[in-house]
Parts: structure tokens; C-alpha cells; sequence
């Protein structure tokens, strides 16, 4: 295949529902609460793991634009991570894993390393003893919408990609335009719906309020649509 070709594959095959059973429950992770916001907790759902295609037995955590994953998001009623959100749900995961890095070059964006990486990627996971279904981070360099993309448009945004000792290999960049896709990349979905203080929120309101933002990013409002792909958000 093409890269526009894998691209309209992977987009099929999500949309069509072939996606493993263990990434259909989604989890909570309780949000820090920010110094001076009168806010007593909140609370965001997300996919356990980076988005995969397949079954429980025999699926890949695939990588993807940023513009096939914010339409998968859209359909699911999910928006991508900020960078804050990255690190949250890094804290809450039951399953930290670390993942190799390859040497660059073309391959990096080849199916074949994207299958390396996976197997590479489940090898870890069996020896931590980490279960299908926990929420498990730090493998993957996050797709992320960030504040940059403000004025940086039609770029990729990517964080992440944790060392054992917690500290992101990926510090928040957006070097890549929005058509590059390499082995590392990762697409964790987020709920719409999160709960503040209790109450039901639009993680979307949330993004766009000037105080409330505060809760989901550390870089104030962040545009929930940043990839722009269809109906605003």
C-alpha cells in the first residue's frame, strides 16, 4: 500500500468496528486539580491502551496521521489528549511499559516497523505481567492537540514516549507536518463526557474555557478540532 492507501484502511477498518474487545471498556483517570481553581476533583474516560486494530489474540497498536485519528475520534465521540492529559493518564496506569527505539531513517514509517514495534511492545508487556485491558502507558509518543496549532497549522503535535524513569523521551513538538506517521506514534482516545466535581462536562466546553481549560491543559484554551477534518467540534 500507499501511505494514503494504509491511511484509508486503517480509517476503514476502525470505523467498521475491528478493534479488540479489551479497548472497548474505557477508564477513569482522576484529573490534578491546578492551584487557585475552585474545582474539588475531576475526572476523564479513556481507551486502556493506544488505539489497535484486530482481536485480543492478534491486533496492532497502529500508528496514524493526526488527521485519521481525529476523524476516529470524532465518530467515537472522543477528542485526542493534550499533553496534560498525556501525563495524567501516565501517573493513574496500572501497566508503565517502555518501548526500543529504531534507528531513523524510511523504515521508520513502513508497515513492516510498525509490526517490530508491536511485537517488541507485547514482549514487554508479558514480561511486566500487565493484562490486556489495563490502563497501560508510556509506549508510544502521543497524538496530541496542543495550543501550538494555533499558529503552527497543518503540523503534527506529538508528546510522550516515557523512560523507566518517568521522564518523556518526546518533549511537545510539532517538527512534523500533519501527513508524517513513524513506528512510535500512538492514538489514545478520550471521552467527551467527563465529570467535574461530580457533574457531567463536555471535555470540549472544558478545552475552550478560559479558567476551566486549566483542568485539561497546561497551555490554556486548546481547540478540540485542531486537525480540522470535517464538522467543527
Amino acid at each position: 500500500m500507499t501511505a494514503g492507501e494504509r491511511e484509508l484502511a486503517i480509517l476503514a477498518e476502525v470505523l467498521a468496528g475491528n478493534v479488540p474487545s479489551f479497548e472497548r471498556t474505557l477508564r477513569s483517570v482522576r484529573i490534578s486539580v491546578p492551584n487557585g481553581l475552585d474545582v474539588r476533583s475531576a475526572h476523564v474516560r479513556v481507551v486502556a491502551d493506544y488505539l489497535a486494530i484486530g482481536v485480543d489474540d492478534d491486533f496492532i497498536r497502529i500508528p496514524m496521521t493526526p488527521r485519521t485519528a481525529q476523524k476516529i475520534a470524532l465518530a467515537a465521540g472522543c477528542v485526542l489528549p493534550t499533553r496534560k492529559i498525556v501525563d495524567e493518564v501516565y501517573r493513574a496506569a496500572t501497566v508503565k511499559l517502555t518501548s526500543p527505539t529504531f534507528a531513523p531513517g524510511d523504515g521508520m514509517t513502513s508497515s513492516g516497523t510498525f509490526e517490530l514495534h508491536e511485537r517488541a511492545i507485547e514482549e514487554r508487556r508479558r514480561e511486566v505481567g500487565g493484562r490486556l485491558g489495563d490502563l497501560t502507558a508510556g509506549h508510544k509518543k502521543d497524538i496530541v492537540i496542543s495550543a501550538r496549532l494555533r499558529v503552527s497549522p497543518g503540523r503534527l503535535a506529538i508528546y510522550g514516549w516515557f523512560r523507566e524513569d518517568g521522564r518523556p523521551i518526546q518533549p511537545l513538538s510539532t517538527v512534523h507536518d500533519d501527513k508524517y506517521v513513524d513506528y512510535a506514534h500512538g492514538v489514545r482516545l478520550v471521552d467527551r463526557a467527563m465529570l467535574v466535581d461530580g457533574k457531567p462536562r463536555d471535555v470540549v466546553d472544558v478545552l475552550r474555557d478560559p479558567v476551566l481549560s486549566a483542568l485539561l491543559s497546561d497551555e490554556g484554551v486548546v481547540d478540540p478540532a485542531a486537525y480540522a477534518v470535517g464538522p467543527h467540534l
